[in-house]
């Protein structure tokens, strides 16, 4: 067994432990943590809203909570959002460009 055999092999034992991982613990969510840093400033806001809304929007987020088929494994994750990241920069880059030339 070769070196390059033991770390493919770590690598792949690694990877299913990380699909094992729900993803909401191992990544943060951009949206909640926005929310949580605006909350921590407005702390006498109230919000009103009628108690029939806001048990449907707990029924909804407590079946998407438990619902398999809609959440994706966490090397997905990890790549949807790298390739997320590289399309900004790539943008960012091709904005740039356009404004030095003219």
């Amino acid at each position: 067994v070769t070196l390059e055999d033991e770390m493919r092999h770590h690598g792949v034992f690694f990877d299913q432990l990380l699909t094992m991982i729900p993803a909401q613990y191992y990544l943060k969510d951009e949206e909640a943590a926005e929310e949580q840093w605006k909350s921590r400033f407005w702390r006498n806001k109230k919000e009103t809203a009628p108690k029939q809304a806001v048990k449907e929007k707990s029924k909804a987020a407590r079946r998407a909570r438990y619902d398999l088929e809609s959440k994706k494994s966490l090397p997905l994750l990890i790549a949807d959002r790298q390739a997320a990241h590289k399309r900004s920069r790539e943008e960012d880059a091709g904005d740039g460009a356009e404004g030095f030339e003219g």
